[in-house]
């Protein structure tokens, strides 16, 4: 039998009150959803695209969240009480409201597994250990396809080799989350140990401690990149990776 654990539902095992709003269709939700957190400590807000926002067969009209979702979260702040994002989505979203948040916690599209997951990295039985696979810009202007991208049935491609990270990374443009970036509730430390040079590729030798008391894995990005190169190319690119 397939079912589906929301997050609300695997959080209320350990919380006394959960309120549950999805999507803030209405004023009156909002509403509720303020008063309910009059008396708490900590604000959880889940939020993120819906299926009416992406899904297949279309595109996003936009990178920012809805409105009634920044409408509440600013509503929250109000509040002066600790907050705790919970952001949910296939892919990257302008964040205007991350000043409001003192942790981010993005799932993802998680699937079925989705409320026990989110409960045991909210409440530290796991720790995060995964990596941003795409680059979150700060504002949609700041993409290559902004300009050059007109959404007409047919495009011509402009990006070359300069997708993604690539350009943000050559042109030097400042952006909400790097590609390759993710937190851990743990420490760690990073040794080079050694670089072997073989006929065809180079194999790098990383000593990876972790200094703290938390069980976790972590994630070693390898880039390379040429100076004063006589053709173009991206200032790096990733050659390498491995989860310890």
């Amino acid at each position: 039998m397939k079912f589906i654990l929301m997050p609300f539902i695997a959080i209320n095992h350990v919380v006394s009150t959960v309120m549950s709003a999805p999507g803030i269709l209405f004023q009156k939700l909002e509403d509720k959803a303020y008063h309910k957190a009059l008396d708490k400590d900590v604000i959880l807000v889940f939020a993120g695209l819906t299926d009416f926002d992406e899904s297949e067969g279309f595109n996003r009209s936009s990178l920012k969240l809805a409105k009634n979702q920044e409408s509440l979260i600013k509503r929250l702040s109000t509040l002066n009480k600790k907050m705790v994002l919970v952001l949910f989505g296939g892919n990257a979203i302008e964040l205007d409201v991350e000043k409001y948040f003192d942790s981010i916690l993005y799932m993802g599209l998680p699937g079925c597994a989705i409320g026990d997951a989110t409960y045991d990295l909210l409440f530290g039985n796991v720790s995060p250990s995964g990596k941003l696979p795409i680059t979150w810009c700060k504002k949609y202007e700041d993409t290559f396809n902004y300009q050059n991208y007109i959404k007409d049935p047919l495009e011509l491609y402009k990006e070359s080799i300069y997708v993604g990270y690539r350009y943000f990374e050559t042109k030097d443009i400042e952006v909400m989350y790097p590609f390759g970036f993710g937190l851990s509730y743990a420490n760690f430390e990073y040794k080079l140990k050694s670089i072997l040079k073989h006929k065809d590729y180079l194999e790098f030798k990383v000593e990876v401690k972790n200094t703290s008391n938390i069980d976790a894995s972590d994630v070693i990005e390898i880039y390379y990149g040429k100076k004063d190169s006589k053709i173009g190319r991206s200032k790096k690119v990733i050659c390498g990776f491995e989860k310890v």
